[in-house]
């Protein structure tokens, strides 16, 4: 199964009306009177909206855009920033201090766009109101609503039947001071379009693996929402309940429920979520509480979770995911751990016997207060031109423990190199990248420190049914690590060179590669591609030791892939045969216990058979050529809709069991009407 990933999900949702683009629009009506004359599609400058207004008139040849350009003066960089704006509409006019607009109303602002059917401002109660069909565009940002009502003395407001889809992928570009376009990046003639150009961009996973579970939420770029009323009190908005979609379409099959609901802006590229109550929603069928969340830059880790871990943590976990620390260019998140096995049982399995050698297995303790308790920090930033993760694992805050309850590992990366090439017309895809990364480790695994570089060289290539990949890696290191008998820790630098070719060939589709996912795709977050594919890779690699040892390897992998169906009917609609042939040799031996090349060839079949609906029966293996034995099996039973999955599996090997919760996420082009 696939590795938990720790996830971020952020949503940023009612800053989109309170951008710097809305409160220009609003000082402008504030400060400047206009005349009861009529006006349509008229260019205003802040600083002298009446000299626009006559050079508009003079010259009707004048674009916006360029009148702008000459008009704006010369001055900071946040005096350029918010100098104009467009307003369009079937009538603007002032009555007792009020300023209207009716009609069809558009406000062009710096790339952003709002729409209603009437806006109107009173000067002397500074209440800013937006009536019916109000859209707000901004990039791939949007928004709408019937009603905004808000006040510009008290910064009180609200806002009824909210919807709208937050890209957060997209939102950094989105949220910067463009140059004034009245061409609005992400603009649709028809806002409630069906998504378009619908991809499956990842699969986010959770659950247990192994003798390891943890339960943390996955991460999704791309957001619905909706609400019927969220008020507004400065920098704070709040809502009774919100929900929240990754579903594409209507009748959405996964849905968060937020009740008591609060966000809070702390910055432009910041927000702070808490709900008090939340709750996983599974179409109509299976509503799910998964308590109190606190969502803060980006992060969508629950603010509570639970996890089991036989090996480092004697069994099962409470963990608390804390607000981030911010500091310069660096980010720490913190993660405290209560190990309540442990502490019930009073014993750890976790730890070798008190100043026994680093070589020695672990034993069983007596353990104490301070054993109960663990800490996880992941600080991330840049270093120089370096991208720069380090995270540091203790568990135990016992101080008789602490030198081997510490597990940290360091990456610096930094990209040197790096060219794209996309064919429009033969859809062909092209991606070079070169690059270098330094690491360290201490105290993880069999490898008590190392620290060393590797220089990355990749390429991949793609066209309709033909892909590749290049991969080449040189490494360089020096490991303080396990031999390869267990005997002793030794110190050794390692020289390696890694390189891999894949390929894979479309030999026969069944179906049109050009058709277009639609709702009608139940039971799959992407289209399937019915027929006949052939996969096959080279990997070599070579690793020289400075006590003259050196070890080899090669490997071919070959074979087809066979699929037929596209789960578009309800009883056996999809079945995959994967069958792959793995040769490989190897030669020479590692001095070290953690990093031995294996030398075998073996043939590995997976199975993966629609019942009813939406479970799949899959089926997993691998057999032994030289032994003759079946090895690795594995039983799936998947219950795979297109917006989520769950899966039940069976590890016959590893006499290991569990679950997986998948959610996925999708990218698209329109928004869909309101859920």
């Amino acid at each position: 199964m696939k590795k938990v990933n720790k996830t971020k999900i952020f949503f940023l949702i009612f800053g989109l009306f309170f951008s710097t683009e809305f409160l220009i629009f609003i000082d402008f009506i504030k400060a400047k009177p206009l005349s009861n004359k009529k006006l349509i599609s008229k260019s205003y400058l802040l600083e002298n909206p009446k000299e626009i207004t006559k050079l508009f008139f003079k010259n009707p040849n004048i674009s916006p855009d360029s009148l702008i350009s000459n008009l704006i003066p010369k001055g900071t960089k946040e005096n350029k920033e918010s100098k104009f704006l467009n307003i369009e509409s079937d009538i603007q006019y002032q009555t007792n201090d009020t300023f209207y607009a009716q009609g069809d109303v558009v406000v062009y602002l710096e790339n952003a766009e709002l729409k209603a059917d009437s806006i109107s401002l009173d000067k002397n109660t500074n209440l800013f109101k937006a009536d019916g069909n109000i859209i707000f565009n901004k990039g791939d940002q949007y928004l709408e609503a019937s009603r905004l009502e808000y006040n510009l003395s008290s910064n009180k407001g609200f806002i009824v039947d909210a919807y709208g889809v937050i890209d957060i992928s997209e939102f950094p570009n989105d949220l910067n001071i463009q140059t004034f376009k009245k061409e609005i990046k992400g603009q649709k003639e028809n806002f409630n379009d069906l998504p378009k150009n619908l991809k499956l961009l990842s699969s986010n996973s959770l659950g247990y693996q192994k003798k390891k579970f943890n339960f943390d939420f996955p991460q999704i770029t791309k957001w619905r929402f909706k609400s019927k009323l969220i008020n507004i009190n400065e920098d704070i908005f709040t809502s009774k309940l919100i929900f929240f979609t990754n579903d594409p379409y209507n009748r959405p099959q996964f849905v968060l429920e937020s009740k008591n609901f609060t966000g809070e802006i702390l910055s432009e590229e910041e927000i702070k979520l808490k709900s008090k109550s939340t709750f996983l929603k599974f179409e109509d069928f299976i509503r799910l509480p998964i308590g109190r969340r606190t969502i803060q830059d980006a992060q969508s880790k629950l603010r509570w979770g639970f996890g089991y871990d036989s090996e480092e943590k004697d069994g099962f976990y409470v963990f608390r995911n804390n607000d981030p620390i911010k500091f310069g260019n660096y980010k720490l998140n913190l993660r405290t751990q209560y190990f309540l096995q442990r502490y019930l049982n009073g014993e750890t399995n976790a730890f070798r016997k008190k100043n026994s050698p680093l070589h020695s297995g672990k034993v069983k303790q007596k353990s104490d207060i301070f054993d109960s308790l663990g800490l996880n920090a992941n600080l991330i930033g840049s270093f120089y031109d370096y991208d720069l993760e380090l995270n540091t694992n203790l568990k135990s805050l016992s101080f008789d423990r602490i030198n081997e309850s510490v597990s940290s590992d360091l990456l610096l990366q930094k990209s040197f190199y790096e060219k794209k090439y996309k064919d429009p017309i033969s859809t062909a895809y092209s991606k070079t990248s070169s690059g270098l990364a330094l690491y360290g480790t201490y105290n993880k695994d069999d490898v008590h420190t190392s620290f060393g570089a590797r220089v990355i060289n990749n390429h991949d290539f793609r066209k309709k049914a033909f892909a590749k990949n290049n991969n080449l890696v040189l490494d360089v290191g020096n490991y303080y690590a396990k031999s390869s008998d267990n005997s002793k820790y030794i110190n050794l630098n390692r020289y390696g060179v890694l390189g891999s070719l894949s390929y894979s060939y479309d030999l026969l589709s069944f179906k049109d590669k050009d058709r277009i996912y639609s709702e009608a795709y139940k039971f799959s977050p992407k289209i399937i591609d019915e027929g006949i594919s052939f996969n096959a890779s080279l990997n070599s690699g070579f690793y020289s030791y400075s006590n003259n040892e050196n070890q080899s390897s090669i490997s071919i992998t070959y074979g087809p892939t066979f699929i037929i169906g596209e789960t578009l009917n309800t009883f056996f609609d999809f079945t995959s045969i994967s069958l792959r042939h793995d040769i490989i040799a190897a030669g020479g031996k590692s001095p070290y216990s953690f990093d031995q090349f294996e030398d075998s060839s073996r043939l590995r079949l997976s199975l993966q058979q629609r019942l009813l609906g939406p479970i799949i029966l899959a089926y997993d293996t691998k057999y032994n050529l030289d032994t003759g034995n079946f090895y690795d099996n594995i039983y799936a039973l998947n219950f795979k809709r297109r917006a989520y999955s769950f899966g039940l599996f069976y590890d016959q090997t590893e006499k290991a069991y569990g679950f997986e919760f998948s959610v996925f996420n999708f990218g698209y082009d329109g928004n869909s009407s309101k859920f």
